[in-house]
């Protein structure tokens, strides 16, 4: 009977000890965070952004148009911070941060004005680390376009405790219109970004705190007390 309430303890315990946040960590692997058209609502973010977003992991979402004037950056940031250091490994040709959204240039003279898209992250107090990035050149076309950007980071990076990842996406100055960004259009696929393979898993829980983690302890010692018992 000892040995039944022991073991009953030690489950009880390791069950309130991880609590149901401290077991929801994300999982390592390729993940995608599509662009919306929702504002960011808790800091961090970039001081300087023309456009703050989100972009929402696993979850598609509407069929929403974002315009940028020529000049203008729209930052599109990972919906949850980070709940500890998250480091990335340097990457090699099979492994990518896949990058795709939608565009359409305003202007029917825009002729060759580039488009740039960077990997990035941000510290807890708003300061921007920019990893990677490429450029395409864009010109006028009658419909949306896909835009494609495969980033390949040589070194690794970390994102900090209370921190986020983000795209940057920056319009050129000397682009003759603006630009919209096409989140999730009609017929094609969601504009995202999608992290490589080797992806350890972004966290966005916290660990579990003090009160349920001294009760699990009691349930552990539990098992301590019933093995004198016997």
């Amino acid at each position: 009977m000892y040995r039944k309430l022991a073991v009953v303890g030690l489950l009880l315990g390791l069950v309130i000890a991880l609590g149901p946040t401290g077991m929801m960590r994300a999982a390592p692997g390729e993940q995608v965070w599509y662009f919306t058209d929702t504002g960011v609502s808790n800091d961090p973010v970039m001081d300087n952004a023309d456009i703050d977003k989100v972009m929402a992991r696993g979850v598609e979402g509407s069929d929403v148009i974002i315009t940028l004037a020529p000049g203008e950056h729209a930052w599109f940031y990972a919906d949850e911070l980070t709940s500890r250091q998250v480091a990335f490994p340097a990457l090699y040709s099979d492994q990518v941060w896949d990058v795709v959204y939608w565009v359409k240039t305003l202007n029917p003279a825009e002729t060759e004005s580039t488009l740039t898209t960077r990997l990035c992250y941000i510290y807890s107090d708003g300061i921007e680390k920019r990893v990677k990035g490429s450029s395409n050149k864009i010109s006028y076309y009658a419909t949306i376009q896909k835009n494609e950007e495969r980033l390949i980071p040589a070194d690794g990076f970390t994102v900090p405790k209370d921190g986020r990842l983000a795209i940057e996406v920056i319009w050129a100055n000397s682009a003759l219109g603006s630009l919209e960004i096409h989140c999730n259009p009609a017929g094609d696929p969601v504009s995202r970004a999608t992290s490589p393979g080797s992806d350890p898993g972004y966290p966005t829980v916290e660990p579990p705190p003090p009160i349920p983690f001294s009760m699990g302890l009691v349930g552990i010692a539990s098992v301590v007390l019933c093995r004198q018992w016997r």
